[in-house]
């Protein structure tokens, strides 16, 4: 945020009391703030700004998998039934079987209309 630590205070205390300094929680909780317009550049003034009320109020997942969980749900459904399909292939997946997959174009049906793209917006 590069501004000086007074500045910044009520917003460091906040996300916290949020996340108890546990590292992955405050990057997964600054990018959901970020995300629901509770923190914002602003052009006009060139600062950050932030709603210590809002972000006082919103609730933290409590484990890495809850944290996975609510990301993967704010995917747009097309997305999330893009992940689907390639969970069935395991934890890892080799591109070309991404691409042959949509070279016969059999993924309509699951309301998967472009898998690379939508793939690509869960990766983003």
């Amino acid at each position: 945020i590069q501004s000086p630590p007074n500045l910044t205070q009520s917003l460091s205390n906040a996300v916290y009391l949020k996340t108890s300094g546990n590292v992955l929680y405050i990057l997964q909780f600054l990018s959901s703030i970020y995300a629901e317009g509770y923190l914002r550049f602003s052009l006009e003034t060139k600062q950050w700004q932030w709603d210590t009320l809002m972000i006082n109020s919103k609730n933290i997942a409590t484990n890495a998998m809850e944290l996975s969980s609510h990301k993967i749900l704010r995917l747009p459904k097309q997305t999330q039934n893009a992940l689907k399909l390639i969970a069935c292939l395991g934890y890892c997946c080799e591109e070309f079987v991404i691409y042959s997959m949509t070279a016969g174009n059999d993924t309509g049906n699951i309301g998967c209309v472009d898998l690379i793209a939508s793939l690509e917006i869960a990766v983003a």
